[in-house]
């Protein structure tokens, strides 16, 4: 299965919208918390990321999604639990790690 940069900005849109949902005003996960402060959303200036920059995307339950993407570098990787990239993960643009 290929994630294209089209795919992958429509899954941090996706991302974006979910965390600024109302439904999300309970306690945080680490994912949330990393997510949301790269977003801008614990600062005063709003949800604005820098350009360029990696937000990691969180599932419903506020965990690290299994296969993280950069879209302005066109890869993506596998991360554990805690959100660490897994060495040996990373696959170009076009292509989606094997995470099992």
């Amino acid at each position: 299965m290929s994630a294209s940069k089209e795919d992958v900005t429509k899954m941090l849109l996706a991302t974006t919208q979910k965390a600024l949902s109302p439904a999300n005003a309970g306690p945080k996960t680490r994912c949330e918390h990393h997510r949301d402060s790269l977003l801008g959303l614990l600062g005063p200036r709003g949800p604005r990321p820098t350009l360029g920059q990696f937000v990691p995307e969180c599932d419903d339950a506020g965990n690290y999604r299994q296969i993280q993407c950069h879209a302005s570098i066109g890869q993506c990787w596998c991360v554990n639990r805690n959100g660490e990239e897994i060495p040996g993960t990373r696959v170009e643009s076009g292509s989606r790690p094997n995470c099992k």
